[in-house]
């Protein structure tokens, strides 16, 4: 029997088409009005478009009612009043006296979750059963067509997933060949995904910074990401444009090397930290480049400063065996943290500001209290070895010491106990740090390795080997799925946090890397190097999941046999 079909032809079909197909309002000013344009075109009819209905009151559009003769085209401004910084999503409905048509907005920082969950799953439903080696329509709904949701499914009710695709758009996924095992216990998660390499392509040079005359000792992002800042051998420090690669401001005042360099929290100062022959610090003014206050108390060089979290102090660490805790604001020094008998290599402030933790290459660390100056606890671990690094943990319970023993140690910073020895490397370990929400540390080793540790068991998870010399610095992006490495073989690496791969290698430097650092967005990183330049790279944002929302229980059944 011959079998025929129709398809109505492209020609015929009636419809609103705009241009483009979809709209981002990214990274938005907040409380602030933007826009955007958006062009519907009449096809194959004429429309009459009574009333637009948004689903959101963050977004307005206009015209709101228009009339459209077919092949006319209409320009619609879409205005987006941003109230806080999370994935925000608006459907438009457009009223027609022919068919409806629907149109999506969302707007947003990239990566920053919705105050209210948008994302939901339409179908599957509770009670439907698929055979097994059918296929089914996973829908959803909540986000727009072009946001992508990775598809995963249970059959555990929840306690354990498999995936089916990390690319699902376009509101539904064609689940073809359900699997095996029949069960009665099913579900599809969804998750929201956010990804933007708009800027570059990932693991490219995007600027070279030239401008000092000696080596790059270090370098920082504004907390905004508009400006970088470097420190070199040079005696100065400059601040640049991260946008066009400009030279700002030279920061000079320093008779002798500068070492360090960070941003105060809000964006308005740097601090510097200079080493022999001058042995001080200097507060600056980051929008002029004028010159605060010039913290004088050490006799020996400066190796580190940071800032407080609310910017009101600065704490320095010195080659004369002490720490300094500073007034930001005038420039008067609060305490001096006397008990280390080496150098003190570094410092670092507890989250809530509270207390600061010494390493010092007396083999021993020191946990201080930063309103009085005094001593809580002494971290003795390393008792025949320098230690370098000290880091607190995101909550402040804990803190992470690198160590000239080959190991770091993770401390309990409320007694000052061991919880973890982190054994595997075989030189050095120079820089210890922690992941955004504390559950791992990266380590960064002379035995030309970096390494990625469970913090809560000690155990090694990933070691990172491709460099070819000393790894002299590791740096976590935002958002803890990647890693950065900076090494004496002139390279830096871009490492995929969970799996431990190698993403991008950064070529490009012809000396010793010492510095490298992301951009708040995780967009980019910078690096500092001994052969007197710094460098901006592209990296791309890694894949965010924002939301995600799980169906309700469903079957999977063996297919009934025929006869």
């Amino acid at each position: 029997i011959a079998k025929t079909s129709y398809h109505i032809p492209n020609t015929s079909i009636a419809k609103l088409e705009f241009n483009p197909t979809y709209l981002k309002f990214k990274n938005p000013a907040i409380g602030v009005t933007e826009e955007q344009k958006v062009t519907v075109t009449a096809i194959n009819a004429d429309y009459n478009v009574s009333n637009i209905i948004l689903n959101n009151n963050q977004y307005t559009v206009s015209p709101s009612s228009f009339l459209l003769k077919n092949g006319e085209s209409k320009e619609l401004t879409i205005s987006y009043t941003a109230i806080e910084k999370g994935y925000t999503f608006c459907k438009l409905e457009f009223q027609t006296d022919i068919c409806p048509a629907t149109y999506y907005v969302s707007g947003g920082y990239i990566g920053v979750a919705p105050s209210q969950k948008t994302l939901e799953i339409i179908k599957p439903i509770a009670g439907d059963i698929f055979v097994v080696g059918s296929d089914t329509i996973i829908t959803w709904k909540g986000i727009g067509e072009s946001d992508t949701v990775s598809l995963e499914f249970s059959i555990d009710g929840g306690a354990n997933w498999k995936l089916i695709t990390n690319t699902a758009s376009g509101l539904k996924y064609n689940w073809k060949n359900i699997p095996k095992p029949a069960t009665t216990n099913c579900k599809i998660r969804a998750k929201q995904r956010t990804k933007d390499n708009s800027q570059g392509e990932p693991g490219t040079l995007q600027f070279i910074l030239s401008g000092h005359s000696d080596y790059v000792r270090a370098i920082s992002w504004s907390p905004d990401g508009s400006r970088v800042a470097t420190a070199s051998f040079d005696n100065t420090a400059i601040i640049w444009d991260a946008g066009t690669g400009a030279k700002l401001h030279t920061l000079s005042g320093h008779i002798g090397s500068v070492y360090d360099i960070n941003w105060s929290p809000d964006g308005s100062r740097v601090a510097t930290a200079s080493g022999f022959y001058e042995n001080t610090g200097i507060i600056w003014d980051a929008e002029t480049g004028a010159k605060l206050h010039t913290l004088i108390g050490h006799t020996s060089l400066v190796e580190t400063i940071k800032w407080n979290p609310d910017g009101s102090r600065v704490a320095t660490s010195s080659f004369d065996n002490t720490a300094i805790i500073w007034d930001a604001e005038t420039g008067k020094k609060l305490h001096t943290l006397s008990g280390h008998t080496g150098s003190v290599y570094d410092i670092s402030w507890s989250p809530d500001g509270s207390r600061v933790a010494t390493a010092s290459w007396d083999k021993s660390g020191i946990i201080w209290d930063a309103e009085t100056g005094t001593e809580l606890h002494t971290l003795g671990g390393n008792t025949n070895y320098n230690m370098y690094d000290i880091s607190w943990s995101p909550d402040g319970s804990r803190v992470a010491t690198a160590s000239e023993d080959r190991t770091g140690i993770i401390w309990d910073a409320e007694t000052g106990e061991i919880l973890h020895t982190l054994r595997g490397h075989n030189h050095d370990v120079r820089i210890i740090t922690w992941n955004p929400d504390g559950s791992r540390v990266a380590t960064a080793s002379r035995d030309r390795k970096g390494g990625i540790w469970d913090a809560e068991t000690g155990e090694i998870l990933h070691t990172l080997g491709g460099h070819a010399d000393y790894v002299y610095d590791i740096s976590w992006s935002p958002d803890g799925s990647r890693v950065a490495t900076a090494s004496r073989d002139n390279r830096a690496i871009i490492w995929d946090a969970k799996t431990g791969a190698r993403l991008h290698t950064l070529n490009g430097h012809t000396d010793v890397v010492w510095d490298i650092n992301w951009s708040p967005d995780g967009s980019r990183v910078a690096t500092a190097s001994y052969d007197k330049t710094a460098k901006i790279w592209f990296v791309g944002n890694s894949e965010s999941i924002i939301q995600e929302d799980e169906s309700e229980i469903f079957s999977i059944v063996e297919p009934k046999a025929q006869g």
